[in-house]
């Protein structure tokens, strides 16, 4: 059947018997998320105080499910199927309906009928009353850019207009959750997020849904702090990824101003064997601190010794081409003979001097960051 003859749970559940099972599963995360906002707000309805409800383990759901459909982790499946108890259907009718969408969602990417879970899960979202003829218009039109082999991975959640019942539960949730953010600010910017079709770096969920059963129990403080930490670990990650893009960018600015300066010119880097000795170094040791921040514990001692190793680099680096380099490099360039390749020496220099500073800020960074792990933080 075509997409576009979508219109009730029946007819999605036929139409995704001939998917792909990611395609299945992006079909229930997505519904699920428009309706979550439903069960993020009644979280703070006398009905759910009184029973000690919080939208965490709604949240942890949705998150499991959408790390859950691209991994085979056994604990991040097995966290996306049981995150939510089956008492929270049974105590609000609209919120039980979004809480319904997220458990089916679940399913839909943790057992073998995904088609009929997956569609229980756009029914759901679709039944909160007033959202019922904007929901299957949003499902359909997924459905339709999914028949037509255009990705809805980084599509926002609403194409059309959200229905009110949806903003109204998602505005004043916000309103909420900002009251308290040092408990809710990674929700809520992985949910806007969500709404946006922008997801957040897919490792950094990974690794949250991977956070175990013991710490959710907790509650959303303790989980805020684990959250936190695992934010820093992947920000200091992505200074190291981001530092070694801009060497690598140097390198190439160097290498294309000699070229441009001579025919057949000597490498930049051999007339300054010491500034290739110490970006060796800075690219190795940015290797060394990718792997080790690649790790659920990295090591203190550790990250001491890459930090160091950075900061002592970057001040070789500073030294070299700041003082004995420009001396250094004004002879190469005699010896060359060419005024352009005099240019193209000095663009060279000042495009990898240039980078002695963030090597160094860099350093103090992991230095910092392995002394707060050292100390428990």
């Amino acid at each position: 059947m075509n997409a576009s003859d979508i219109k009730d749970e029946e007819t999605l559940r036929k139409w995704l018997e001939t998917r792909p099972h990611a395609e299945i599963g992006l079909i229930a995360i997505r519904s699920a998320l428009r309706a979550f906002p439903v069960w993020g707000r009644a979280m703070y309805d006398p009905w759910a105080v009184d029973r000690n409800l919080t939208a965490m383990p709604v949240l942890r759901q949705l998150l499991c499910t959408s790390v859950a459909r691209t991994s085979q982790a056994v604990q991040v499946r097995y966290s996306a199927r049981n995150a939510t108890p089956s008492f929270f259907y049974r105590v609000d009718d609209r919120a039980s309906l979004a809480a319904a969408a997220a458990y089916n969602s679940a399913l839909s990417v943790t057992q073998p009928e995904i088609s009929i879970s997956a569609a229980a899960a756009a029914r759901a979202a679709a039944n909160l009353a007033d959202a019922l003829k904007s929901s299957w218009e949003e499902v359909r039109h997924d459905c339709n850019l999914l028949s037509a082999s255009r990705g809805i991975g980084g599509a926002p959640l609403w194409h059309f207009l959200q229905p009110d019942l949806f903003m109204l539960a998602n505005l004043e949730m916000h309103q909420i959750w900002q009251d308290t953010p040092e408990t809710w600010q990674f929700w809520l910017r992985w949910y806007e997020a969500a709404l946006e079709g922008n997801p957040l770096n897919p490792d950094l969920e990974r690794d949250i849904a991977l956070i175990p059963d013991a710490d959710w129990e907790k509650g959303a403080e303790h989980i805020a702090a684990l959250i936190a930490a695992l934010e820093e670990r992947h920000d200091l990650k992505a200074q190291v990824q981001a530092l070694r893009q801009q060497l690598t960018l140097a390198q190439t600015a160097a290498a294309d101003a000699a070229h441009r300066g001579h025919n057949q010119p000597p490498e930049l880097i051999d007339s300054a064997p010491e500034v290739q000795r110490q970006i060796t170094i800075i690219f190795d040791t940015l290797d060394d601190a990718e792997e080790e921040l690649s790790k659920t514990n990295p090591s203190p001692t550790r990250l001491k010794v890459i930090g160091q190793a950075l900061l002592n680099a970057g001040i070789a680096l500073a030294k070299y081409c700041g003082g004995l380099g420009d001396a250094a490099l004004q002879k190469a360039a005699e010896e060359l003979g060419t005024s352009g390749t005099k240019w193209a020496i000095r663009i060279g220099a000042a495009s990898l001097a240039a980078q002695a500073q963030p090597v160094q800020s860099l350093g103090r960074v992991i230095l910092e960051y392995a002394l707060k792990l050292a100390q428990g933080g």
